[in-house]
């Protein structure tokens, strides 16, 4: 038994003989004596010290919310805050900047076409078709090419308003015929809608033209009869031929002529200045096998449209006759 004093009634003793800590009943400063009481010293359990201690922790308020505050206080800075939104606010955007980059990427391959301008092309065999091969050309000397409307090599399926401005000097003499036959021929693979305007180089004669007007595609057979009645020319002015086609304002112009070995830019220079800002397509076709002629490839590529050299001997398989 220990004797302890009333003044540590309430409180808290240690032992001096086993130095457990005992709490002092607080009745004892109401039956006790003023010299002191005695107190059963219970012998300690296994766990009994422990459970006392802690009762005696949480009635002096040690545990209470005045640490855990503390606690959580010293752990959540403004500045760890500050850097944990700054963090969260990097991560998306850079989930944002990664989605927008792969739109961006399937946007432009669902937007991918094929370039049909600004190209030239050198036949030097037959069957050399943009988008077919040998077989296909000698089985139906081009026409549409999947999806695409092809005349010797040169893309027309954008062409809703052709005209054509065919050469009929001498050095065209020789294929005057299977020229103007493959132009029927043209006329019937177009697409429905689109127009076509055929009008030759002036010569002592005049400017012939087939048609004083472009006329729908699918009736520009009935024409045929005044196409090919129209005589050739010693030496033959594409001037005035542009200028009757520029008057109904086309799409892409044609250019047909077996003399592209002797055409420079004083041939180019003037059709670039008479077609000014219009946006028309010019292609080329030659047909004297030569290497291809600067000058109106650049002609082509300049305003979007394609120059290809044919060889005489080609003509009537390259363009579907």
């Amino acid at each position: 038994m220990l004797t302890v004093d009333d003044g540590f009634a309430g409180g808290v003793c240690r032992c001096s003989h086993c130095g457990t800590i005992q709490s002092v009943p607080a009745s004892a400063a109401k039956t006790g004596s003023a010299t002191g009481k005695t107190i059963l010293h219970k012998k300690s359990s296994p766990g009994s010290g422990l459970d006392e201690l802690g009762e005696i922790i949480s009635s002096s308020g040690l545990a209470g919310s005045g640490l855990r505050q503390a606690r959580r206080s010293s752990n959540e800075t403004p500045e760890a805050k500050r850097r944990a939104n700054v963090l969260i606010l990097l991560v998306v955007a850079a989930v944002l900047l990664v989605g927008v980059v792969l739109g961006l990427m399937l946007a432009n391959r669902g937007s991918v076409e094929p370039s049909v301008g600004g190209d030239s092309t050198s036949v030097g065999s037959v069957g050399e078709l943009a988008g077919s091969d040998s077989s296909t050309a000698r089985s139906s000397g081009e026409g549409l090419v999947g999806s695409r409307l092809m005349f010797g090599g040169i893309p027309l399926d954008r062409a809703t308003a052709l005209a054509v401005l065919v050469d009929r000097g001498d050095a065209s003499r020789a294929f005057q015929g299977e020229l103007r036959s493959a132009l029927v021929v043209l006329s019937q693979r177009m697409r429905a809608g689109s127009t076509m305007h055929v009008v030759f180089w002036s010569g002592a004669d005049g400017t012939p033209l087939v048609s004083d007007r472009p006329v729908p595609a699918g009736e520009f057979a009935s024409l045929r009869s005044r196409l090919e009645e129209t005589p050739t020319a010693r030496s033959t002015d594409i001037g005035p031929a542009l200028e009757a086609v520029l008057a109904h304002t086309p799409t892409d112009i044609l250019i047909l002529t077996g003399k592209g070995w002797q055409l420079d830019e004083g041939f180019t220079q003037p059709i670039v200045k008479a077609i000014g800002a219009r946006p028309i397509r010019v292609h080329v076709m030659i047909f004297d096998g030569e290497l291809p002629n600067e000058a109106l490839q650049a002609l082509s590529r300049t305003t979007g449209g394609r120059s290809v050299n044919i060889p005489p001997e080609e003509i009537g398989v390259r363009l579907g006759q």
